[in-house]
């Protein structure tokens, strides 16, 4: 009679970890989910200093000006989206499963 009780308690046991490991497996799923939605805003977010630093460069072309506040304006542009980059990247390399450690 021990051994069965023995026995139902270890299953009892089984079963909340296998509860616990879904439950965490939900909410890794729900983490990558965040993740890539962030990677996604992060993307757009380059796309847009992209066109911004192209808009600027064509202004400073169409100006034939090279003043140091239009350069100033490129640079901080090129600093910012390399910056975005990045971020991109290791979000990204976030959001990757390789053995099942990451995220």
């Amino acid at each position: 009679m021990a051994l069965l009780d023995q026995q139902l308690a270890m299953g009892s046991r089984v079963g909340i970890f296998m509860e616990q490991i879904a439950e965490l497996e939900h909410r890794r799923e729900d983490v990558r989910e965040d993740l890539e939605e962030t990677v996604d805003e992060l993307t757009e977010f380059a796309e847009r200093i992209d066109e911004g630093t192209r808009e600027i460069d064509d202004y400073a072309k169409e100006q034939s000006a090279s003043t140091s506040e239009t350069e100033a304006l490129v640079d901080a542009n090129g600093e910012a989206r390399q910056r975005v980059t990045r971020i991109v990247s290791i979000v990204d390399q976030l959001t990757e499963v390789d053995d099942g450690t990451s995220v």
